[in-house]
């Protein structure tokens, strides 16, 4: 229903008592800190709904599409009443029309502060936002020139907020001559620029790219990668009809593609949420695994998102991610049967001394073990369980000690949670 709808109608609510628009320059120092304190407190509620409504809300598709746009058109704000303006504009057009996306974003408080075109004015473009939208959100590196950016900026002055932070067209700062741009002619304004700009192939041949990579494999597949931005583009950019063909094509479940994509932190978090039914004395806990992890919701490294793949794992991050099951649904704690030949790559192996583990002190998670075992028998075996889990086939090693665990279920779940296969999708 979702795929073929095209919209989620439920956006994301914080409250009215946000900050009142008072300029800074009027307020003293301690009124300023004390705002900034207010906003502060704001955005960590912003990122700890988030991260529940992905762990709760009955449509966690949306709740994967609006994450990923959220990389895609990656922005950063001090204010999170901007940010969760944005939020919602991705969310309601998350499976609807990418131009509609695209025009919307152009729009939102938060992305044209980031991009800078409060400063694009007639007498002297700003060419930041042009840039962006050409090589990061529509077309990708390389497939515009310099003239194209400079006759797309100056379709998008006079394109800001007002004082109230809602989107405006000052038309004495925007330029309504001319342009040349991809080889037309007009009076182009911001939309018509979008509008020229998916006339072009390449930009549905790059969201299609970015679709394949963050939902089927992290290695590009040219033919599928076609294949999909002719379904794109011949559905005028419907994104959700473009999902539905690939969650119905059987290549979308060839072996080549299970377990070929590393879970992203938040993906790994709120899938553990989702499944263990997950409540935290303090939600707030979370961002600190978000920050040490390497992904904090509304806050990319730049303009270009979170890199993604690879760059997820490092030596920091590795022995985090596999200790984050046991942490969060055990106490930190794995009772492992030794036989001699436990996997390397196995963190909580290192110490087999049953124990409450310092950092799940500090998460102080509750999980409901009974929602992800409510209709497994008892004596579950590993191949069902790992069917459950797993994306990818543990190692021959890995299989090995599985094989001869005899933990009770609980005990072999967390087993199957802490290998370096359970980070894979």
């Amino acid at each position: 229903r979702l795929l073929k709808q095209g919209r989620e109608e439920a956006p994301m609510y914080l409250g009215d008592d946000w900050p009142t628009a008072e300029r800074r320059g009027n307020l003293t120092e301690e009124q300023r800190k004390a705002l900034r304190e207010v906003l502060n407190q704001k955005k960590r509620a912003l990122n700890t709904a988030w991260l529940d409504r992905m762990a709760n809300h009955s449509q966690f598709f949306v709740e994967k599409m609006t994450l990923f746009w959220h990389g895609h058109f990656a922005c950063r704000d001090a204010r999170p009443d901007f940010l969760l303006s944005l939020h919602n504009t991705l969310r309601f057009h998350a499976l609807g029309n990418f131009g509609d996306l695209a025009k919307a974003v152009t729009r939102e408080a938060a992305m044209l502060n980031f991009l800078n075109n409060q400063q694009n004015r007639k007498q002297s473009p700003n060419e930041n936002f042009a840039r962006e939208l050409m090589e990061l959100f529509t077309l990708g590196r390389d497939q515009y020139t310099e003239e194209d950016i400079q006759e797309a900026a100056r379709a998008f002055t006079g394109w800001k907020l007002n004082f109230s932070g809602d989107f405006t067209v000052n038309e004495r700062q925007h330029d309504d001559g001319l342009k040349q741009f991809r080889g037309a002619e007009g009076p182009w304004d911001g939309d018509d620029i979008i509008d020229l700009i998916l006339e072009d192939r390449q930009c549905a041949r790059f969201i299609a790219g970015k679709l394949f990579r963050f939902f089927v494999s992290e290695t590009p597949d040219t033919e599928r990668i076609e294949e999909m931005a002719e379904v794109l583009y011949a559905g005028d950019y419907h994104i959700g009809k473009l999902m539905e063909h690939v969650f119905l094509a059987d290549w979308f479940y060839d072996a080549q593609y299970r377990g070929s994509i590393i879970k992203a932190p938040v993906v790994l978090v709120s899938e553990l949420n989702r499944q263990f039914a997950v409540e935290y004395e303090n939600p707030q806990v979370l961002m600190v695994v978000q920050r040490l992890l390497g992904q904090m919701l509304y806050n990319p490294p730049n303009v270009a998102g979170w890199p993604g793949g690879r760059a997820w794992i490092d030596t920091a991050t590795l022995p985090l991610r596999l200790k984050l099951p046991s942490a969060i649904l055990n106490q930190g704690i794995i009772e492992w049967t030794d036989h001699g030949d436990m996997p390397e790559d196995a963190f909580m192996v290192r110490d087999r001394r049953p124990r409450r583990d310092r950092f799940a002190q500090r998460l102080q998670a509750v999980p409901d073990w009974s929602v992800f075992l409510k209709g497994l028998p008892e004596d579950a075996d590993g191949d069902l369980l790992q069917e459950l889990l797993l994306a990818a086939p543990p190692s021959p090693m890995a299989q090995a000690v599985l094989t001869r665990s005899t933990g009770d279920l609980q005990s072999r779940v967390l087993e199957i949670l802490s290998l370096p296969e359970f980070q894979l999708a």
